[in-house]
């Protein structure tokens, strides 16, 4: 088959702007729109998770010649998509956990192989938490998480708003 399009792969996320519903408040959905209409995050009001629409390009680590070191391929190119989910922090002041999920692999390589790719997803889900607190978003009210999916291709970002970060302290 044909590679589905990117706007097809960008679920959760409306295709329309949200109408705002009784008991929402308007300034709240006016605000969510505007951030998904930028097109980088799809915000799922419902849900409270936003999914990049825009690839997080790292720079490219091998198992067997590098450490699993995150960087951004273009540090600059992050900083827009980044500052929408800031925004959206602004309107939803809660937690957010950045999620890096990814298929598991179809064949392994090995333990040692499986280690290194899992530890190299989560530097680089911690590598945008730390970027998402120069955008404004607390280090305190930030974590990274990292999560393996059962579908075939599935690689990405979301930023789930929770009540709390979880297993914080309390402040």
């Amino acid at each position: 088959g044909s590679s589905p399009a990117l706007s097809q792969v960008s679920s959760p996320g409306p295709r329309q702007p949200y109408a705002c519903e009784e008991g929402e408040d308007a300034l709240v959905v006016q605000r969510v729109n505007e951030v998904n209409a930028r097109g980088r995050v799809g915000f799922d009001l419902r849900a409270g998770v936003a999914k990049a629409r825009v690839d997080v390009k790292f720079k490219s680590r091998y198992f067997g010649v590098d450490e699993p070191t995150a960087q951004f391929e273009r540090p600059a190119s992050v900083t827009p998509l980044l500052k929408d989910v800031a925004d959206l922090f602004a309107v939803f002041p809660c937690a957010v956990e950045v999620v890096r999920f990814f298929s598991k692999p179809k064949e392994s390589l090995g333990e040692a192989h499986d280690k290194w790719h899992f530890i190299l997803q989560k530097h680089r889900v911690d590598l945008v938490a730390r970027a998402l607190e120069q955008c404004g978003v607390p280090r305190g009210r930030c974590c990274a998480k990292v999560e393996m999916r059962d579908e075939p291709r599935a690689c990405g970002m979301l930023f789930r708003f929770v009540a709390d970060v979880p297993g914080a302290a309390p402040a």
